[in-house]
């Protein structure tokens, strides 16, 4: 039914706007389609960002743009007719369920992979697999398990077995927190990063163009391990503030960044809720690609996050076993934290979590 003058019309909920580069790309979340449109068509679907009547929409265009009112009535007319215009009553009132509990990038996330034609293993699905992953060697060999080290200045943290062996509180007290205070000294951050990040075992592939698969003290989906650990020393006994990557396959510490707060507030304000004086933060990051070499489907990114969960328990874990107090939130400014890192781009490698630590009075 055509709008009439009356009607109010909304961008429809699975049509999103974004810049490229002279022009604009309009993206369709439920048909996976994009259209790169002029400025005439981005201002159109701008004013119709919240719900207004054709006429409404031609006053926003003329003062906003100078569009002349039978140019922009045209313009609603043409996209109303694409669909990416629709009246009110017919925007999904599932996107407005989503977004009112503070979802709206999940609800897009779901309009876009609802329908991916996942792989179906309930039929030989062992075959499938192998099928599929020796394709996927050929076209590239799966050789990366770690990021490598940068030829920062670095020093040798223990191996995860001798690491592991100095953790001796009993568990029961390490969940609840009931270990003797201890200082947060370079023994204490380099056990605990050794035994969170360090190498358990490879178990070896078969394949002669894939690596073997990392045996780690926390758990993975399918041995992928995306999450790389860092540590940002702000007042450690015997270390040197800055930000240090632990090389996972190498068994050490990497000064990878000094241009640092003193305050952990600029970075990591709700570590203060907490604690008085956090000493460290380590820090989770996820490689993506690591994970969706295998998985490449959508729902690849629930598997990424529950990595990130594992090991975030594991060091808030060895954390307390090591007498200090802990505390993890995902609220860190982490753009400033991956500038200082070196990390240029978030789909290659991003923070995501963060466990600050403090220790007892010097």
């Amino acid at each position: 039914m055509d709008a009439t003058q009356e009607d109010e019309l909304i961008v429809a909920d699975g049509v999103r706007l974004t810049p490229d580069g002279d022009r604009w790309r309009v993206h369709e979340l439920r048909s996976k389609t994009s259209a790169r449109v002029d400025a005439v068509a981005a201002a159109t679907l701008m004013a119709y960002a919240q719900p207004t009547t054709v006429a409404g929409a031609a006053s926003y265009l003329n003062e906003s743009f100078g569009l002349e009112p039978e140019q922009a009535t045209g313009a609603s007319a043409v996209y109303r007719e694409r669909g990416w215009i629709v009246p009110t009553d017919e925007r999904s009132a599932e996107a407005a369920r989503w977004t009112a509990h503070g979802w709206s990038a999940a609800w897009e996330h779901h309009l876009a992979t609802f329908d991916y034609p996942y792989e179906d293993y309930q039929v030989d699905g062992r075959s499938s697999d192998v099928g599929l992953m020796s394709r996927y060697y050929e076209e590239e060999p799966d050789t990366r398990r770690y990021e490598p080290g940068r030829g920062g200045p670095s020093a040798p943290v223990p191996t995860v077995e001798d690491a592991l062996a100095t953790f001796t509180a009993p568990l029961t007290d390490a969940l609840r927190g009931h270990v003797t205070p201890s200082v947060l000294d370079r023994n204490a951050v380099e056990r605990i990063a050794a035994a969170a990040f360090g190498v358990l075992g490879v178990r070896e592939n078969r394949h002669p163009l894939a690596a073997g698969t990392l045996r780690r003290t926390s758990p993975s989906g399918g041995g992928r391990h995306p999450i790389e650990g860092y540590v940002w020393v702000v007042d450690v006994d015997g270390m040197q503030p800055g930000l240090y990557h632990h090389v996972i396959g190498e068994d050490r510490l990497e000064l990878v960044g000094t241009d640092l707060p003193a305050d952990v507030d600029d970075w990591f304000s709700g570590a203060k809720l907490r604690l008085a004086e956090p000493g460290a933060v380590f820090l989770l990051s996820v490689v993506p690609a690591r994970n969706m070499y295998r998985y490449r489907e959508p729902r690849t990114l629930r598997t990424i996050f529950m990595d990130a969960a594992h090991l975030a328990s594991t060091v808030e874990l060895l954390g307390r076993a090591a007498g200090l107090e802990v505390f993890g939130h995902h609220g860190i400014e982490h753009d400033q934290v991956e500038r200082a890192a070196g990390m240029t781009d978030p789909l290659q490698e991003a923070v995501v979590y963060a466990v600050g630590m403090q220790g007892a009075a010097r």
